[in-house]
């Protein structure tokens, strides 16, 4: 999970067969990778994410002008709606690209949404998304209730990356 302006990611992943860790990965003003929390849990569920982004809360306060990047995890968005319920959440395409392969299982709705969430001008946008709807109706539905805000690059920033890379970086220090 990340923010724009003042960006972060909070990722988590199974630390061992039972054992969560969360961490919270920024970008600087420079565009520079940094880690700003980590937490770890018994199990990943609304609770555990409630209390990681409550102690990230208290560590950083408010999260202005921000929009938190994360998977679709129903815990993720219920510790968002008690915690920071006024910043936007939006969602990993590379999650949602998994998502709909597994939903719809047809490759020309793969990628028409990819090449939906790539396109940078909301006219392109709209231009694929109505193939989208002569294609798959319920697809595009879908994809247009979650909200194209969520997940487009023509309205905002959509991969969770930057936690990956840190991940990768700190994978021998944990």
């Amino acid at each position: 999970m990340y923010a724009l302006k003042k960006q972060f990611e909070v990722r988590i992943r199974r630390s061992s067969k039972t054992r969560y860790e969360a961490g919270s990965i920024c970008l600087d003003a420079n565009n520079q990778v940094f880690p700003l929390a980590y937490g770890f849990g018994d199990v990943e569920d609304e609770m555990s994410w409630t209390w990681f982004l409550n102690e990230l809360k208290n560590a950083i306060g408010s999260l202005e002008d921000c929009m938190i990047i994360s998977d679709r995890h129903l815990g993720i968005k219920a510790a968002m709606e008690k915690v920071y319920h006024n910043v936007p959440h939006g969602y990993c395409v590379f999650h949602m690209v998994q998502n709909i392969k597994n939903d719809y299982k047809r490759k020309d709705v793969s990628l028409l949404f990819k090449q939906a969430w790539k396109a940078y001008r909301k006219s392109d946008f709209k231009e694929v998304m109505l193939e989208m709807m002569k294609v798959n109706r319920v697809a595009f539905e879908d994809l247009m209730n979650v909200g194209p805000g969520r997940w487009s690059r023509a309205y905002s920033h959509v991969v969770s990356n930057i936690a990956e890379s840190m991940n990768s970086c700190l994978v021998h220090a944990r």
